[in-house]
């Protein structure tokens, strides 16, 4: 599996290749390929941190859900 295929170990691990991708990128020194290659990567690392928070937020809501059931 190659580097922009590879799942992050963690939302921290990824947020912070996202922020090097944006650093790499906005300086401007990168050949053409080389920064479609950092866009699609980007691109997988953005949708892998929603998913990750779609899921922090259904274990939340679902924990408030059973507390308020707990409560009544």
């Amino acid at each position: 599996m190659s580097e922009l295929e590879k799942t992050p170990a963690s939302f921290e691990e990824a947020m912070q290749e996202l922020e090097q991708i944006v650093q790499a990128m906005q300086s401007g020194n990168l050949p053409l390929e080389a920064a479609i290659d950092y866009y699609e990567r980007g691109m997988k690392l953005q949708k892998y941190c929603e998913n990750q928070l779609e899921e922090v937020k259904k274990r939340m809501d679902k924990l408030q859900e059973e507390q308020t059931q707990v409560e009544e």
